[in-house]
């Protein structure tokens, strides 16, 4: 009998190591080496700092942006916290007229592209006249663009015209979806702005389904499964389990959001502030239109980013090219022009 337990036991290890093995060779690989395969980690380590309203921000001065080690674009910060536009400084022009701010994430940023090959740069390009700060935040929600407009607010920088820039991969963030925190983890590791630990902000629905917005400690986290950082199998089959959990509850991620959205709608009319929402993709269309539907200017991106010639591959496809930012660029003056937004 114990010499059967014996070789069903060696048989089964056997069996694991060659399933193992198959998936490497398939390109199924551990957490910390699939994770790493697209991260984009920036230098120097001063690139983000801990904040304790919007969990991290943006650094001071002139950063690198690599992936897999490889250089991939420059950005400059300037002494207010955002990156540069096309006025050379990020500071307002001489007799500025409305002050523009466009709130996002990475693609918002310009992740990948340089400080002239963004979107914010292209757009006060063609409003040199008006003040357009770029306040887009790698890795940012809604929920934190939110939290964003309302500091700005608070410190006296009140905009005119707040654009909020969205896309559907957002939710995940807002509500922060299991299969985002693993990835989110990853990135922040590699990008050192953990320590000393932040606090995410997230939203969530109350009891009676209102949006509350509050605070998760890194140390409360959603954990990894073990071995999830050494073995392929059980990192294939943790995000699957994530990717399943984040689809049942797409409806209270999506929901989260759209109240997210609505708050800023609310917060802009009580400061009388001009807002208007841009979908930087496909999936953004639900949302947009809920808001139309609300009488508050929208309009979808006429460039799907994952479409070749529009991302930034081979080095990293998961974010727009310079192209694709001028075409936002366009898309956002038209729809600040025909919603009366900016000076004629």
């Amino acid at each position: 009998m114990r010499q059967k337990i014996t070789i069903v036991m060696i048989s089964t290890l056997c069996c694991l190591c060659l399933l193992e093995a198959t998936l490497h060779l398939l390109g199924y690989l551990p957490a910390h080496v699939d994770e790493r395969k697209s991260l984009m980690v920036f230098t120097p380590d001063s690139f983000l700092a801990k904040d304790d309203v919007l969990g991290w921000r943006l650094g001071r001065g002139e950063f690198e942006a690599f992936s897999n080690n490889i250089f991939v674009s420059k950005s400059t910060v300037g002494p207010e916290g955002s990156r540069i536009t096309s006025n050379g400084t990020g500071t307002p022009p001489p007799k500025p007229g409305k002050k523009i701010y466009l709130f996002g994430c990475s693609f918002t940023f310009g992740s990948s592209v340089s400080d002239s090959g963004n979107y914010p740069y292209y757009l006060q390009a063609l409003l040199p006249d008006h003040d357009v700060r770029n306040m887009g935040v790698p890795a940012y929600s809604p929920v934190q663009m939110y939290l964003s407009l309302k500091q700005e607010v608070e410190n006296g920088n009140r905009p005119d015209v707040a654009v909020i820039n969205y896309g559907s991969w957002q939710d995940e963030r807002a509500a922060l979806g299991l299969n985002w925190l693993r990835r989110f983890r990853y990135w922040a590791m590699e990008n050192r702005h953990v320590e000393p630990r932040i606090r995410y902000p997230y939203g969530k629905l109350d009891p009676h389904g209102r949006l509350l917005i509050d605070y998760l400690p890194e140390k409360e986290w959603a954990g990894d499964w073990p071995l999830r950082d050494r073995v392929s199998m059980v990192h294939m089959v943790n995000s699957a389990y994530d990717r399943w959990f984040d689809e049942k509850n797409g409806p209270v991620y999506r929901r989260i959001t759209l109240l997210c959205c609505f708050r800023i709608v609310d917060f802009c009319r009580r400061h009388l502030i001009k807002v208007a929402f841009y979908g930087m993709d496909a999936g953004a269309k639900p949302l947009l239109d809920s808001l139309r539907a609300a009488k508050t200017p929208t309009a979808l991106a006429s460039v799907d980013v994952f479409e070749p010639g529009f991302n930034c591959a081979p080095a990293d496809p998961a974010h727009p090219n310079s192209r694709a930012h001028k075409i936002y660029a366009e898309d956002v003056f038209a729809l600040l022009r025909s919603n009366g937004m900016i000076d004629k």
